[in-house]
């Protein structure tokens, strides 16, 4: 596992040089994501065939199309399907009904917060690595869900697409959640693909390596350029891609908000544990 662990830190962007760092979050932040395009001739003529599966724009509009036909390389057959797919799943499992008392759990253990913007104004989804258990399984899930909605319903409007940060001080085998992770994957790729700008990975340890060898083979290559690690010195790193106003304390910046504060802001204290019998 160390092995495994010390091979892939050798890849990640904290082992960049000032320059190669800086490339990266050049990259990051004015790569294609939510950039305007120029789309071609046959890329419009793809739009307009993959309408005719869709009719009703108000439940599918054109930058919704847009965003699964670039997920599978404006292949119309396969953007159906993939949006089919989601449309149905999105009918079976309201994402966006999820009501915030049904998962204020995740936010009272502090393992979600929908918290500030980066450097280009995308909405940021921080996730703390520490603070979950593999016990929490089903609503940790519902939260994410909520959160990736949450964000989504934050964006302006010239942006689609959100950053996820996951921070893991402190992350250990009791937290390594793959029945979780394999969820989060389906959900990024299948159901809200070109959604997630970058997933920012800082401080992970031997748990999370193991857990890494057993999902990185289910990450398409899209998901996984927006993948970037950062090591021991975030604190001098992270600030490049968020204002240090948005980065919380225990990271190195000036942001005082957590999750059980606004949870308790919004829903008042948590409610009592179940009495033992």
């Amino acid at each position: 596992v160390a092995s495994q662990a010390e091979h892939i830190e050798v890849e990640a962007p904290i082992k960049a040089s000032e320059v190669e760092w800086n490339k990266i979050v050049h990259k990051l932040l004015h790569g294609p994501s939510d950039q305007p395009r120029v789309y071609s001739a046959e890329q419009l003529k793809a739009v307009q065939a993959m309408r005719m599966s869709f009719p009703d724009e108000n439940q599918v509009p054109e930058q919704e199309l847009l965003r699964f036909l670039r997920a599978r390389d404006f292949n119309v057959e396969a953007s159906t399907r993939l949006l089919q797919k989601a449309v149905e799943w999105r009918e079976k499992a309201k994402p966006q009904s999820i009501p915030l008392e049904a998962v204020r759990h995740v936010f009272d253990k502090g393992s979600v917060f929908v918290h500030g913007v980066d450097r280009v104004n995308r909405p940021v989804i921080w996730l703390f690595g520490r603070n979950h258990h593999r016990g929490d399984n089903d609503v940790a899930v519902q939260g994410t869900l909520w959160a990736i909605e949450a964000a989504i319903r934050r964006l302006p409007d010239d942006k689609e697409s959100y950053t996820v940060i996951t921070d893991l001080n402190g992350y250990g085998f009791a937290n390594l959640d793959s029945k979780w992770c394999f969820s989060v994957i389906e959900f990024v790729q299948n159901y809200y693909p070109e959604r997630l700008a970058m997933l920012l990975i800082i401080n992970a340890p031997t748990a999370f390596w193991v857990l890494w060898k057993m999902i990185k083979g289910l990450l398409a290559e899209r998901t996984r350029s927006k993948i970037h690690f950062i090591g021991s010195d975030y604190k001098t790193r992270l600030p490049a891609l968020v204002p240090e106003a948005h980065i919380p304390v225990s990271l190195g910046g000036t942001c005082q908000d957590n999750p059980q504060a606004w949870i308790q802001a919004e829903l008042g204290p948590p409610p009592a544990p179940p009495s033992k019998k």
